[in-house]
């Protein structure tokens, strides 16, 4: 039986404005009681077989002390560990690949230093490049977020972008249409008239990213997912196939192998 595990770490450092998810701004995130809980739920759910892959989510995960993914990491026992990680994080890498990481998944969201402060993101757009230069080395593989069609965004703008981005020779790319979710900061926005979203730029934004990607050598491999051969995302792809997974913490959804959810 061939099944993955995702797990949920909820916490961030500030809430972006376009974010629905679960996830908890704190300073001092309640971090040890929460591992030492996952690892309860893990022992209650595993199944005999070791998982094939695990993925960490969030929230950012970046911020979970290294020394504790490694205890899940190592506790879990999947031979392919994917994480999602902020860019400011980035100086952990190196630990982090020694725990056990084998793929990073990097939320660069965009080059545009503009467009990061509208995202409420905290990254400096001049050192994303630098920050991503050394993860070839030290991991399987590595991804890059994107997101498009901001507010007033051009396609000039959107071509810098993606120039910046493939600058830094991605081997994966997931792509993101910026949209509106009740009870986000940016839906509030919209609806005081502030913003406005355009959905037939964004899908004219679309159809040149998917271009620019295929030709830069990362065809699409699913709706918002690019990647070079060998770099595609094996946890999301066996969730995409219909395996079962073990959804482990806050917020955190799985289908069993038993069937339950």
């Amino acid at each position: 039986m061939r099944y993955g595990v995702y797990v949920h770490l909820p916490w961030c450092r500030s809430r972006c404005h376009y974010c629905s998810f679960n996830v908890h701004v704190s300073s001092r995130p309640p971090q040890q009681a929460y591992t030492e809980a996952l690892l309860r739920q893990w022992d209650a759910l595993r199944p005999e077989q070791t998982p094939a892959t695990l993925y960490f989510g969030g929230g950012t995960p970046s911020l979970h002390p290294p020394e504790l993914l490694q205890q899940l990491i190592e506790a879990i026992g999947a031979p392919r560990v994917e994480m999602e990680a902020n860019p400011e994080d980035l100086h952990h890498a190196p630990t982090w690949a020694r725990a056990g990481v084998t793929r990073l998944s990097v939320g660069a969201q965009t080059f545009d230093p503009t467009r990061i402060r509208f995202l409420n993101r905290i990254h400096r757009a001049e050192a994303l490049a630098e920050r991503l230069a050394p993860l070839p080395s030290l991991f399987r593989s590595w991804s890059a977020d994107l997101i498009f069609g901001l507010p007033g965004q051009t396609l000039d703008e959107l071509e810098v972008d993606l120039d910046r981005l493939l600058a830094t020779r991605p081997p994966h790319v997931a792509l993101y249409g910026l949209t509106s979710h009740p009870g986000t900061g940016f839906a509030r926005a919209i609806e005081r008239g502030l913003y406005q979203l355009d959905d037939e730029q964004q899908g004219e934004m679309l159809e040149h990213i998917v271009n620019r990607l295929h030709a830069a050598g990362l065809p699409r491999y699913e709706v918002s997912n690019f990647a070079r051969p060998g770099h595609r995302s094996v946890h999301n792809e066996l969730v995409w196939q219909g395996h079962p997974y073990i959804g482990l913490g806050a917020g955190a959804h799985g289908l069993l192998p038993d069937g339950r959810r």
